[in-house]
């Protein structure tokens, strides 16, 4: 999905790599008794990754707890008001219960 919006990002615009495409990475002096020596602290994500993770997946995340919450006040909402379709069609008798 992410990568169906890129493409169609990139025919608006005339730059097609990442600034940090050509840019060379950062390493840090580990020690010995760093706390970070484990391959997930240390790694670095390309620019592109980054904006799948921390930008598109975290606006995906937020709209689906909104529409969740959309939906469960429409279902109320509903509830409270579904008959109104087939008022018309109800009997005198229907409509009092």
């Amino acid at each position: 999905m992410f990568d169906d919006i890129e493409e169609k990002a990139k025919a608006f615009v005339s730059i097609t790599k990442y600034k940090d495409a050509n840019k060379a990475k950062k390493r840090r002096k580990l020690f010995r008794d760093d706390e970070s020596t484990t391959p997930a602290a240390n790694t670095e994500l390309r620019a592109r990754d980054h904006i799948g993770i921390h930008t598109f997946y975290s606006i995906v995340d937020c709209l689906t707890v909104e529409l969740s919450k959309r939906l469960s006040a429409y279902s109320g909402l509903h509830k409270l008001f579904g008959f109104m379709p087939e008022f018309e069609s109800l009997t005198l008798d229907d409509v009092r219960k």
